[in-house]
């Protein structure tokens, strides 16, 4: 295979790697930040391991297998990231031993049982998602993955905020209901 083709066939990848980090991460951040946060107890800090953590995630996402718990993995990735913080930042040299930290994530991990049960929640949420109408999953996009208000929904598209937030309501009101139908059929 040429350079050329070896180069197209990379590309071709990329976006179905990106998605699929995206789709993961997206719905594991507030989680990840969460357990940062658990370990740091300080805004500045979780934030800025935060920041590092999530470019250390996207870097190692080729060595996360496609089949194995998104939640777990990062776990591990920001446990070391935390720990590595806290050797080097004078403020935690007392609190923690990193003996004692390692017991409260072993414990952490143990006691998820979500992890599992919340893929799958994700997986069957993307499927309801796949369901919806271009202009509803448009909105999802604007709304969750890019976090981005009413107002500027509605000055993207030349809507009222008060459509958008309708509009919200019904997207909502669909996923909900597709959700609570997979229930119902035993599939979550």
């Amino acid at each position: 295979m040429s350079a050329k083709g070896a180069l197209t066939s990379n590309s071709a990848q990329l976006p179905s790697r990106s998605d699929s980090f995206i789709q993961l991460f997206e719905a594991d951040k507030r989680r990840i930040y969460a357990y940062i946060y658990a370990f740091v107890h300080d805004k500045d800090a979780a934030d800025e391991i935060f920041q590092e953590t999530s470019v250390l995630l996207w870097r190692d996402f080729d060595k996360f297998e496609a089949d194995s718990n998104f939640s777990k993995w990062a776990n591990g990735i920001v446990f070391n990231r935390v720990r590595s913080y806290r050797r080097l930042d004078k403020r935690f040299k007392l609190g923690l031993s990193d003996d004692l930290a390692e017991q409260v994530a072993a414990t952490i991990a143990q006691s998820d049982p979500l992890g599992h049960e919340s893929e799958k929640r994700w997986r069957a949420l993307q499927a309801c998602r796949a369901l919806l109408p271009n202009t509803l999953q448009q909105l999802y996009c604007d709304f969750y993955i890019e976090n981005a208000s009413a107002p500027v929904v509605a000055e993207r598209t030349g809507r009222s905020v008060f459509a958008i937030r309708k509009s919200v309501q019904k997207l909502r009101k669909k996923l909900f209901d597709c959700i609570d139908q997979k229930k119902r059929e035993g599939l979550l």
